[in-house]
């Protein structure tokens, strides 16, 4: 599996919000099948640790750009600082999320997630997609989420956002693997923070009432398992029947009103 999951997809994979969490985690599972890694995230210092913590674990070759993905020359600059590598994978798990009432916040801030969100891995897979087009393989990873299926009260511009990269993915999917171009479109739900690691994730503030979790290495599985098979996934059982329920079964007004309540359970990292 090794040997064939990096002839596909190596010798190096990208991987944006890659510092800890999700991020983190995909790129231990990565380095793990030998691909050699690019991190990117905003934190410096963090970059730098977790590099070296893979480099001393695994012995593949990791690189770090510390860069702002919310801004316009985020993607070129990206693309800048990888031209000399063949990049078999993209790995887009970053994401800015603003909890909170939409005029609570400041306008900047909401166009800061269309950023990170929407723009820059439209950008990011726009000049990846061509590179591997060139050389007739490779494979692309977007991160979304749960609220990509339905409104998401407190949470909406980041719902929006997923909902973009879903219908996106799910487009391109069908473009791209004509050209030898696996996409696939990870759709998780609330991911549990990991003690071990101290992966960080979202905590029930009611845990009798909590929605389903799951765990980085349970979504990172599930996404690398999907890849080249499928073109959108929803870690865990009991997420699949969630979403399922707010597409199909339930009316739309139900639906929101439900993930309303769910998010006003959650504590966020930071938050």
């Amino acid at each position: 599996m090794k040997t064939s999951f990096a002839g596909t997809y190596g010798p190096w994979a990208v991987i944006a919000g890659g510092s800890r969490g999700v991020g983190a985690e995909y790129a231990r599972t990565l380095a793990g099948l030998g691909l050699n890694l690019v991190l990117i995230a905003r934190n410096g210092k963090r970059l730098d640790t977790t590099a070296k913590e893979i480099e001393d674990r695994y012995g593949v070759a990791v690189r770090t750009l510390a860069t702002d993905l919310s801004r316009e020359t985020a993607a070129a600059t990206v693309t800048d600082a990888t031209h000399d590598l063949e990049i078999g994978l993209v790995v887009y798990n970053a994401g800015l999320s603003n909890p909170g009432s939409f005029l609570e916040q400041p306008e900047e801030s909401h166009l800061a997630q269309l950023g990170v969100n929407c723009r820059t891995p439209l950008s990011l897979i726009h000049s990846f997609g061509a590179r591997m087009k060139a050389r007739h393989r490779g494979g692309i990873i977007l991160m979304s989420s749960l609220t990509a299926f339905v409104g998401s009260p407190m949470v909406a511009g980041y719902g929006a956002t997923k909902s973009f990269n879903l219908v996106l993915g799910e487009g391109l999917a069908f473009e791209l693997n004509r050209e030898g171009i696996d996409l696939l479109v990870c759709c998780a739900g609330v991911i549990t923070p990991d003690i071990e690691t101290n992966l960080p994730g979202a905590r029930a503030r009611a845990p009798l009432f909590a929605p389903p979790t799951t765990s980085p290495q349970r979504v990172v599985r599930s996404a690398l398992r999907g890849l080249g098979h499928r073109s959108v996934v929803v870690p865990g059982v009991l997420n699949r029947l969630v979403s399922i329920a707010l597409q199909r079964v339930l009316p739309r007004s139900v639906s929101v009103w439900l993930m309303a309540r769910t998010v006003a359970r959650l504590d966020f990292p930071g938050s």
